[in-house]
């Protein structure tokens, strides 16, 4: 169900008429270069409870204003020229945490046409306007795009960017070093960053 009003002004949601329901609230107050595409996702439990998912941008392929042309209410997926994509990590990390134990979540992100959940969406929709200027304008879009599997799959951030590396030269027979390699997963990008220095030939690749 969709509902046109300021997509964080959870208190102002109208209540679905039928529970279990999604309610789709659009951000009416921006824009990017003329697309609206800015939605907020609300799920209504079958005890009638609000829990907020989070926001999310969604398009349709030739069209600048999503809320115009998507239906009032939908039950299964939207149409092949539908795209949307989380704002943010914590979008799919919510919807992880809600669903983890249902199969509501794939039927949620396949409903939707989430390209980071689907990556033959992204491969279809990487070229269109609409998708680079509104979809992806945001850097935390990008990072949604990149972790949602990650997150979707219940792992734990701790590890997201941390791993195990054994080194046992060739010429060195019985010889091994270990490294464990840990990297905060809200730290910034540049804080992940690590330089290996060493001669020629010692194995940093």
């Amino acid at each position: 169900m969709k509902q046109g009003q300021r997509s964080d002004y959870g208190n102002s949601v109208i209540p679905p008429s039928v529970f279990p329901s999604f309610v789709l609230v659009f951000n009416d107050d921006w824009n990017d270069y003329a697309y609206y595409t800015w939605f907020c996702l609300y799920y209504y439990d079958e005890n009638e409870k609000r829990h907020q998912i989070g926001e999310f941008k969604l398009m349709r392929q030739g069209a600048e204003n999503t809320y115009n042309v998507i239906e009032k209410s939908f039950d299964g997926a939207l149409g092949d020229d539908y795209c949307s994509l989380g704002l943010e990590p914590s979008y799919y990390s919510r919807i992880y945490s809600l669903f983890k134990e249902t199969t509501i979540a794939n039927e949620l992100l396949n409903s939707l046409r989430d390209c980071a959940y689907n990556p033959n969406i992204y491969e279809e929709f990487y070229d269109d306007d609409c998708f680079r200027n509104s979809l992806l304008r945001e850097d935390s879009s990008s990072e949604a795009m990149q972790q949602a599997l990650f997150l979707l799959g219940g792992n734990d951030k701790v590890t997201a960017y941390s791993f195990y590396l054994r080194f046992a030269p060739d010429y060195l027979k019985g010889a091994y070093t270990d490294w464990e390699v840990r990297l905060l997963y809200d730290a910034p990008p540049f804080m992940r960053m690590v330089g290996l220095i060493g001669n020629n030939g010692v194995g940093k690749t």
